[in-house]
């Protein structure tokens, strides 16, 4: 259950982004999600709260949407906000990461989008495979932390076909695995870290798991974009902004024949 200090906190960054929107013209929030580790089940006491933030850009600023990212930091807020262009580019190319912003607890939904969000959480695709798989070398406990996260998310949207942005729920759901609880347990209480060879250990078990489950998997390999434009979020779409990121001219082909 949230707390007052915590509904409070929400609200001040609802305030603030929709202050920052109607400042630089920017547009309209369609979407608002409290991210990181906090909702995500592996959080210190001392850190900050982080959202997510995507706009779709007024008609008459559309050139607008091409800004990326935003960042305002006021005391304990981390805030990013994206344009709803790149957002969704990242949701067709299967992004694990922002899957799990998407299923992260809401602060703040347009209608459109939460049409969208259903959409998207019943047309996933193998193609998460890609984005969850560990490429880079971890350092410490948290690296770890994250990289179960993302792995197992992968594994759940193969096995079971949903996203469980937390990872002690996933765990328990999915994974199974009690060594995780033990190193979360120990990130919380921030014990020395002195499990590596134990989280190596899990993390190989993982990707094992990764790679069985996407051959079983009945899912799609990729996301079905034509049932994409059925949706009224699509209105809100600029196509052009594709091309400007370098996705390249068969993709702006490919969704003006769609409508987009």
């Amino acid at each position: 259950m949230k707390t007052t200090a915590t509904r409070k906190m929400h609200k001040s960054a609802l305030n603030l982004i929709q202050d920052q929107l109607k400042k630089h013209a920017l547009g309209k929030l369609e979407f608002l999600s409290f991210i990181g580790t906090r909702p995500w089940g592996i959080a210190r006491e001392n850190v900050d709260y982080d959202y997510r933030g995507i706009y779709s850009s007024k008609q008459e600023n559309t050139y607008q949407a091409f800004i990326n990212q935003i960042y305002i930091n006021n005391c304990a807020k981390d805030i990013i906000l994206i344009s709803l262009e790149r957002f969704v580019g990242d949701i067709l190319n299967s992004s694990i990461q922002s899957l799990i912003w998407l299923n992260s607890p809401v602060i703040y939904a347009s209608k459109d989008f939460l049409e969208f969000k259903k959409w998207v959480n019943s047309h996933l695709s193998r193609g998460i495979y890609r984005s969850c798989r560990s490429r880079r070398k971890c350092h410490d406990r948290k690296d770890y932390l994250y990289d179960f996260f993302f792995m197992g998310n992968g594994i759940s949207v193969l096995e079971k076909k949903k996203i469980i942005a937390n990872l002690p729920e996933l765990n328990k759901k999915v994974l199974q695995t009690p060594a995780i609880n033990k190193i979360i347990e120990e990130e919380k209480k921030e014990i020395r870290f002195k499990s590596k060879k134990l989280c190596e250990k899990i993390l190989l078990k993982l990707k094992k798991r990764l790679e069985k489950a996407r051959e079983k998997s009945g899912l799609p390999e990729k996301i079905n974009k034509e049932k994409l434009t059925k949706l009224k979020i699509v209105k809100k779409i600029d196509y052009k902004y594709w091309l400007e990121e370098g996705y390249g001219p068969r993709y702006m082909k490919e969704m003006k024949k769609m409508g987009i």
